[in-house]
């Protein structure tokens, strides 16, 4: 361990990355890299860090935890961090493009469609009309009424590309092949100009991820790193799957799909020349966001951390710097704003009142016993690599049992689904009668305040949700707020990295954005340290912790005034005390956030705000 070292890893089976969270071991999965054959790949570590690596190794899963330390004064953390630039490629109907939909949604990341380039460059006026038809002449041409010209006897501008009399007339070619290769010759290097000036506006807003969506990317680019694409994920299923998916697809025919794979490249090879690999054969969404929030920690840790951007060992004066205004506050949920108890029990209510109805065999089966048994709670997805890619996800593991159940016993997965609809319903109904007062006031008065003494709506504080539970946004809380992120939604639950980064995304902040994001919870591991490692500030509220049995679990007027028991904050020990704050209500959150504006202020005299202009930070 030494500053410029490498560390080789090679990955023989399942391998996941542990980030450290403190001293003392608490750590979490980081990544799941990849499956299938050997590879190896080299990282080099900053000059100014030291890091320990520390392997274990079981039958299926090598560990790799490391503890990283400062040796060097923190960078500027106020200037962006370099983009990285993600391919993403797979076959025909490999789920390509739902993962690509996720790291839009869930990450905020830039995303540059080649499908869609393609298709502005066929529309009016794009650039490959004009020499396509030159190529393939007038026939594949056709008009688009809805675009008006400037001058009525100018049709230039209204001439496109007919994308079907143009597959028509690269089927008649006498030489196929030849025909496609004209085509392409034409078509790529306009895709790759097209990309390259996405990339270039990417680089100028600040975007520290961008996904270039290229089907066919290692047919048509030769070398990816000299493209300017950093890593790339190959999306798989398998080549039953795909088949029986692509057929699926109107107008799909055996002998289209053939043509089509005969001009793809051969999905082993793909994955063994990718950095990572998305398997999109699980029978539930959930496991590929969980993949895909493991490659954006990855790549977050690689290029925005090593930069020395947050974390808990970031110093106390690089704090107070960085941190001073306050653009958004996330709130956990359940036993934050809400007891965790009562929507719980009428959930399980809900599923003992609706399985006799729709699944009855599984009902008469069970006699009473809980369904869930041994299903839920510490260890309970430690099986199969499918089930901890589910892990995160509370519905999709409920959704998994009951379907099991009526499998095993006769019932139909559609019902299956139906009583799970039902549980989330009426979970997501309770938290509206057991909404904590104060959280709502809380909310109202943290939108009421600005940053940086400004009174634009863009300075105005965004607050938000972030839960490891399944409720739906809905009720007062709801419509109140800013944003709603479950552990569903990004594909992890904290205190993973990739949580905080949803947030960071969802209320619109750069890579380096974390620095202004405080969150509030309950859990000294999953809030607070979370919250902490991804670079945020914290606010810890402990809560009351009651059996399911008892008047508290289900009454929250019992719940609020249950004694707290002393929190065990030892693992804050060696953390900077002015980023996180422990508060005995929710309504002390605004002073926290006064004294931190205040200590930031002092810190950097002068900071420049959303417009662009220069305000006096004091006035925060």
């Amino acid at each position: 361990s030494r500053p410029n070292a490498e560390v080789v890893r090679t990955h023989s089976t399942t391998v996941g990355c542990m980030r450290w969270l403190d001293r003392r071991a608490c750590l979490v999965p980081l990544a799941l890299h990849r499956t299938g054959p050997p590879l190896a790949f080299v990282e080099r570590l900053n000059p100014r860090t030291t890091r320990r690596v520390v392997v274990h190794r079981t039958t299926t899963t090598m560990r790799v935890c490391a503890q990283q330390q400062q040796t060097g004064p923190p960078d500027d953390t106020t200037a962006p961090p370099p983009m990285v630039v993600l391919g993403v490629t797979g076959g025909i109907a490999m789920g390509k493009s739902s993962v690509v939909r996720h790291l839009r949604e869930a990450f905020g990341a830039a995303v540059h469609d080649a499908d869609a380039a393609v298709h502005r460059l066929y529309g009016p006026g794009g650039a490959a009309v004009a020499p396509v038809a030159a190529a393939f002449g007038d026939a594949v041409l056709s008009k688009d009424d809805d675009v008006v010209s400037p001058q009525d006897d100018d049709d230039t501008t209204r001439s496109c590309i007919d994308r079907a009399s143009l597959a028509r007339a690269l089927q008649a070619a006498g030489d196929r092949a030849a025909a496609f290769a004209k085509l392409e010759a034409i078509v790529h290097p306009l895709v790759s100009r097209d990309r390259d000036d996405f990339l270039a506006e990417a680089r100028r807003n600040g975007e520290w991820l961008a996904v270039v969506d290229i089907p066919l990317l290692y047919e048509t680019i030769p070398d990816v790193r000299a493209a300017g694409i950093d890593y790339v994920a190959t999306v798989t299923c398998g080549a039953a799957e795909q088949r029986r998916r692509a057929l699926c697809r109107p107008g799909m025919t055996a002998e289209k799909l053939d043509a089509i794979m005969g001009r793809q490249l051969e999905d082993a090879d793909r994955q063994a020349r990718s950095d990572f690999v998305v398997d999109t054969s699980h029978d539930d969404l959930a496991a590929s966001k969980a993949q895909v929030a493991a490659i954006v920690e990855t790549l977050y840790e690689r290029h925005v951390r090593a930069d020395g951007r947050g974390g808990v060992a970031q110093s106390a004066a690089a704090a107070a710097a960085s941190h001073g205004v306050v653009r958004v506050v996330s709130l956990d949920l359940d036993d934050t704003v809400w007891p965790a108890g009562p929507p719980l029990l009428r959930a399980r209510q809900k599923s003992e009142e609706l399985l006799p109805q729709l699944m009855p065999r599984t009902a008469e089966a069970l006699d009473g016993a809980d369904p869930y048994k041994g299903f839920f709670g510490p260890g309970a997805a430690a099986g199969s690599s499918s089930e901890q890619l589910l892990a995160h996800d509370i519905t999709a593991r409920r959704r998994q049992r009951l379907r099991s159940l009526a499998a095993q016993h006769g019932d139909s997965l559609e019902a299956a689904d139906q009583v799970l609809e039902g549980i989330v319903e009426e979970r997501s109904r309770a938290t509206e009668d057991h909404v904590l007062d104060a959280a709502l006031d809380l909310v109202e008065a943290l939108k009421a305040r600005h940053h940086n003494g400004s009174t634009t709506t863009r300075s105005r504080i965004r607050v938000g949700a972030l839960t490891n539970g399944n409720a739906a946004r809905g009720g007062r809380l709801g419509a109140a707020v800013d944003f709603w992120i479950t552990a569903a939604d990004v594909g992890a639950q904290k205190p993973r990295l990739a949580a905080f980064l949803a947030v960071a995304a969802q209320a619109g902040l750069d890579a380096s954005g974390l620095r202004h994001v405080v969150h509030v919870g309950d859990s000294v591991t999953d809030d607070v340290l979370g919250a902490l490692e991804a670079g945020a500030r914290a606010v810890l509220v402990p809560r009351p912790r009651v059996a399911p049995d008892t008047a508290a679990a289900a009454d929250t007027a019992s719940w609020v005034s249950t004694p707290v028991p002393s929190v065990d904050t030892s693992l804050l020990a060696d953390v900077d005390p002015d980023r996180w704050a422990a508060v005995a209500s929710l309504s002390e959150i605004p002073a926290v956030i006064d004294r931190w504006e205040q200590a930031g202020a002092r810190a950097t005299p002068r900071e420049d705000d959303d417009d662009g202009e220069a305000v006096d930070a004091a006035a925060a």
